[in-house]
């Protein structure tokens, strides 16, 4: 008998997460489709490829210095679910102007 990998739990705890369950997420998600996504990561052996960059951010975080600003147009999207993100007036600081409510 084969064990499961050790990621299971992290996916399923990022679906759980991630969604609006109220504390059952097969609520939201069929077992078919949790076990799809654990099954895509297990047989093609990509999991430390799809979070290398939660992992290389967390040691090296972007940064700007006082008169660092991102000069190309770009938008900020939050959702209600999301990982949590840093306030607005630090978003907007780093940015040449600003639109949305």
């Amino acid at each position: 008998m084969t064990l499961l990998p050790d990621y299971v739990g992290w996916i399923i705890e990022k679906f759980y997460g991630w969604s609006d369950n109220h504390g059952g997420i097969e609520k939201v998600f069929h077992k078919d489709e949790l076990l799809a996504n654990i099954t895509l990561y297990w047989l093609t052996q990509t999991i430390h490829s799809s979070i290398r960059i939660y992992n290389e951010n967390s040691k090296r975080p972007l940064t700007f210095g006082k008169n660092d600003f991102i000069r190309i147009p770009v938008a900020f999207a939050r959702f209600p679910k999301e990982l949590p993100t840093p306030p607005r007036s630090y978003i907007e600081k780093d940015l040449t102007s600003s639109i949305g409510p």
